[in-house]
C-alpha cells in the first residue's frame, strides 16, 4: 500500500504489488536524492529535488516486510513533520 498526501485535500492510495512497483518507478524518474531518516519516531526516508525538500516517507514494517509507504508531499505538512536524517 502506498498513500500520497499532496495537499490537494485528497490522498492517493495505491495497493497491490505491481501497482505499488509502478508508482515507485514513477518517483525514481524524478532524480530525487533520498536519505534514510527517523520519521515521527519510525523508519522512513527524506527526499530532495534540486536541494529542496520534496517528500518525507514513513514506512510501516510488519514481519520484516514493508507493508505500507506513506508519502507527504504537501509543503505545509512537510514543514510540521518531525524527522532526523540518519547517516
Amino acid at each position: 500500500m502506498v498513500r500520497e498526501d499532496t495537499g490537494s485535500g485528497l490522498v492517493l492510495a495505491v495497493s497491490g504489488a505491481q501497482n505499488v512497483a509502478r508508482r515507485s518507478r514513477s518517483f525514481s524518474q524524478l532524480g530525487l536524492v533520498a536519505h534514510p531518516a527517523r520519521v515521527n519516531g519510525g523508519v522512513g526516508f527524506v527526499s530532495y529535488l534540486e536541494g529542496d525538500l520534496f517528500t518525507v516517507a514513513a514506512l510501516t514494517v510488519r514481519n520484516n516486510r514493508i507493508t505500507a509507504l506513506d508519502f507527504i508531499l504537501d509543503p505545509k505538512r512537510l514543514a510540521d513533520l518531525d524527522f532526523t536524517i540518519l547517516d
